[in-house]
């Protein structure tokens, strides 16, 4: 799996790490090669913008996700760059890490993991761990 990365506001992301993370997500969920996501990093206006469309909940958001599965396209994953670095102090993780962690659980929707019963939130949670551990060591984050 790759993700498509763009751009909507000015940040720097670990683009390198941001691609290994979804290779390892398509390996892991035995993903077709060629499967791909697009993977937006915009503003907390975006992101409410589209949260008050598509969910109606009129409030930014940290991290939406569009499944489309079309020929190998498996979606789009939006992230807000402000309410990541806002989470990244409260998390006391790096940005690179937060990115890293909202990028994981957007793809993981599209794959058809959620988190609203707690047994679905639990499995959601493994999978994050399990896909993250080699990117972020577990004693540097607690989330």
């Amino acid at each position: 799996m790759e993700f498509a990365i763009t751009k909507a506001t000015a940040t720097r992301v670990p683009r390198q790490r941001l691609q290994s993370l979804a290779r390892a997500i398509g390996r892991g969920e035995k993903l077709r090669p060629g499967d791909r996501a697009s993977l937006i990093f915009g503003s907390d206006n975006l992101l409410r913008q589209l949260n008050a469309r598509w969910r109606d909940n009129d409030r930014p958001t940290d991290v939406l996700s569009f499944p489309f599965d079309d020929d190998g396209f498996l979606g789009e994953i939006y992230i807000s760059v402000e309410t990541a670095a806002r989470q990244a102090v409260t998390y006391e993780a790096t940005l690179s890490q937060e990115y890293l962690r909202l990028a994981c659980h957007g793809c993981l929707h599209l794959l058809g993991y959620d988190h609203v019963v707690d047994s679905d939130a639990q499995r959601m949670r493994v999978a994050e761990q399990r896909y993250l551990r080699p990117f972020i060591a577990e004693r540097d984050v607690t989330w």
